[in-house]
């Protein structure tokens, strides 16, 4: 699982990844309730 930062995007990386066996796991733009920091500190 990764972000959507720009660098993650890239084709490059994407072949390498699939080519070792791997898929992507595209997190929202915004999702807090991924966050463990805010969510341990929402309590």
């Amino acid at each position: 699982m990764i972000d959507n930062a720009t660098f993650h995007k890239g084709k490059r990386l994407q072949e390498l990844l699939q080519k070792a066996g791997h898929y992507l796991v595209w997190l929202p733009k915004y999702s807090p309730d991924l966050n463990p920091e805010l969510v341990s500190s929402a309590a």
